[in-house]
């Protein structure tokens, strides 16, 4: 029998809960909203890359402070490395200026993953069918990179590639793609999630909840973050 490809999956509303071990889907603004991935061993939570496809990153950064995307912040390369390392441990790289694989059906579901997942920012319909999720961020010395997983005709082979610190495509903050986002992460406070539950945010040093010692403290933070704004993008 012939397998799913990701058009078919989304179309059908397959793994639209999922998520690959240690990343769990929580909530934006609204509940079940699902547009936000907490990495629980971290306790980052990653902006879907389609909330921010046709971006480029100094448009990206022009909304951090007082614009729509807020309280976010741009990851740093090793959040970055540390995240894809992460998500595609199961699969063998190669080394070099990018990581590569020409996986079979082996590892399918992990790459169907972490495209439906982390946002599907491009599908391409024809001879090869290829599905991506793709994000610019900035790697060693201020370049501008994209990690871009790919899956070709599911059926027969997926590939991964992650460009790590290299502009081989010539990209700069200024660059601008229908297909590619912009990696974004969140320490914690920012999301319905967690507000709701500051817990999830445990693991993050850097979490504006990590001093918060009792559940009283860290419901009546949660109540003064609220009130400061940071879910008026409810009403917009």
């Amino acid at each position: 029998m012939r397998k799913l490809g990701i058009a078919s999956i989304l179309a059908c509303g397959l793994f639209s809960m999922s998520a690959h071990a240690g990343f769990v889907k929580v909530d934006y603004i609204e509940e079940g909203d699902n547009r936000v991935v907490l990495h629980e061993e971290s306790g980052l939570e990653w902006l879907r890359l389609d909330e921010t496809t046709g971006m480029s990153l100094n448009q990206v950064k022009a909304s951090l402070n007082g614009g729509e995307l807020e309280g976010w912040r741009l990851p740093t390369e090793s959040e970055v490395d540390n995240m894809i390392g992460e998500w595609f441990a199961s699969i063998p790289l190669n080394g070099g200026d990018y990581l590569r694989t020409d996986a079979r059906t082996a590892y399918l579901s992990v790459t169907t993953d972490f495209i439906v997942t982390m946002g599907l920012t491009e599908y391409q319909d024809g001879k090869y069918n290829y599905a991506f999720s793709k994000g610019f961020f900035e790697a060693a010395e201020g370049v501008v990179v994209s990690g871009t997983v790919r899956e070709r005709n599911s059926s027969t082979s997926i590939a991964m590639y992650y460009m790590n610190g290299t502009d081989r495509y010539g990209f700069d903050a200024d660059s601008v793609s229908s297909s590619t986002g912009v990696f974004l992460v969140s320490d914690g406070g920012l999301t319905l999630s967690s507000i709701n539950d500051p817990s999830i945010n445990q693991n993050n040093p850097n979490s504006p909840y990590a001093n918060v010692s009792t559940p009283w403290s860290a419901a009546m933070f949660a109540m003064v973050m609220t009130g400061l704004g940071l879910r008026r993008r409810k009403s917009s």
